[in-house]
């Protein structure tokens, strides 16, 4: 592992982090590209970082091949993944969220703090257990809302799912957290919604 220290400029490109990193931003700090954080990469953190996509055309998930309904400026497989001070420029138009965490992975916590997602239905798409705190959600979807939060069934995992807060910014009130036991059940699962402004929740 290591520590990075990010100059205020823009790094084009993929970046790919296949060990334990901690990486921390000065002011202006951007990655323009997709950022893949691999199991390896387990106990990564990011901080005071901006996250943009360069090419919405290209946006897939790159661990599969596949091409996602809603892939993400980052995209996390099977790891701990920690995000604190970052914002999240989305493109709603190639349905981009901001973080997908692609896999189920086991007590993999996706941990993300003071946090800024800009123009996605979806800013999170994620099948594992989260900590979501003090973030805001600026949407700029005019249609019907969907959730700042879509969790994919977290992985039928025992343990607290946290979305504590947060503000909505957006012309109506959406879901914070929109939860589908279509694919793992989380009947072992608490969830903890509370002092969010301009959300609703919604679980099935």
């Amino acid at each position: 592992g290591g520590e990075y220290l990010l100059m205020p400029t823009t790094i084009e490109g993929t970046f790919n982090v296949n060990t334990p990193i901690s990486l921390t931003g000065v002011e202006g700090a951007t990655i323009k590209g997709r950022v893949n954080v691999g199991s390896n990469g387990s106990g990564s953190s990011f901080e005071n970082i901006n996250f943009a996509i360069n090419d919405a055309s290209k946006a897939k998930n790159t661990f599969s091949g596949a091409q996602y309904k809603y892939p993400g400026i980052v995209v996390i497989y099977a790891a701990a993944t920690s995000f604190e001070g970052c914002e999240f420029e989305t493109d709603i138009n190639a349905g981009v969220c901001g973080i997908n965490y692609g896999a189920h992975a086991a007590g993999k916590m996706l941990n993300v703090n003071n946090c800024k997602f800009v123009g996605s239905y979806y800013a999170l798409y994620t099948r594992v257990l989260f900590n979501i705190t003090n973030c805001e959600f600026v949407s700029t979807y005019e249609d019907n809302c969907l959730a700042a939060v879509f969790s994919y069934g977290l992985g039928g995992d025992a343990g607290t799912a946290n979305f504590s807060n947060n503000k909505g910014v957006s012309n109506y009130v959406f879901n914070g957290v929109q939860a589908t036991a279509s694919n793992f059940a989380f009947s072992n699962t608490t969830f903890t919604f509370a002092n969010n402004e301009g959300f609703t929740t919604e679980f099935d």
